[in-house]
């Protein structure tokens, strides 16, 4: 279960005041989804809590031994939370859905993955170039060849998370920096 040695807090911008939604260790990323659930990865795997608080915090999928997983989204259609795994220093895109199953590999090589619903792109960093490639939601499947757009994005902590973030307009936001930086 997860660790409550670290509270998340969610600043409800609504209101300005911070709610609490509850309980985790240091997360690896999180995504406050429209569903109305926050998606968090921990050490031990992707938990979902609502973002209402109140609710008690869910794990939908376990990490494997000496697996970390990374960025957990919600896609298009609330059925499957894309993600990215490290096992040993291998990383790669996954998604799994939530009602269980095998999980499937989307990109190997790639980490800190993020689908930009306004353009139909799945962005991931490999070592620390920022690629896209378009992805159909439907079929759950990559189309076509990847294009490098930034190279040398600053990657940080024990999760080699890259700094990048896409805002629901398109905008990229990246901090440069690379691997070794």
């Amino acid at each position: 279960s997860a660790s409550s040695t670290h509270a998340m807090a969610f600043l409800a911008w609504a209101t300005g005041a911070s709610v609490r939604i509850g309980s985790a260790s240091i997360p690896y990323g999180m995504s406050w989804e429209s569903d109305g659930n926050i998606l968090y990865a921990q050490t031990d795997g992707i938990w979902r809590v609502p973002s209402g608080g109140g609710g008690k915090p869910e794990q939908v999928i376990t990490a494997e031994v000496n697996e970390r997983l990374i960025a957990p989204q919600l896609l298009p259609g609330g059925n499957y939370v894309l993600f990215s795994s490290n096992r040993a220093g291998a990383f790669q895109v996954e998604m799994r859905s939530l009602a269980g199953g095998e999980r499937k590999v989307v990109v190997s090589g790639g980490r800190s993955a993020c689908y930009v619903p306004t353009t139909g792109h799945l962005l991931y960093v490999v070592e620390s170039d920022l690629f896209g490639v378009a992805f159909d939601v439907e079929r759950l499947a990559t189309i076509g060849n990847p294009v490098s757009l930034v190279q040398e994005v600053r990657l940080a902590n024990a999760a080699n998370m890259a700094n990048y973030a896409v805002a629901r307009d398109g905008t990229l936001l990246y901090l440069i920096g690379g691997q070794n930086r």
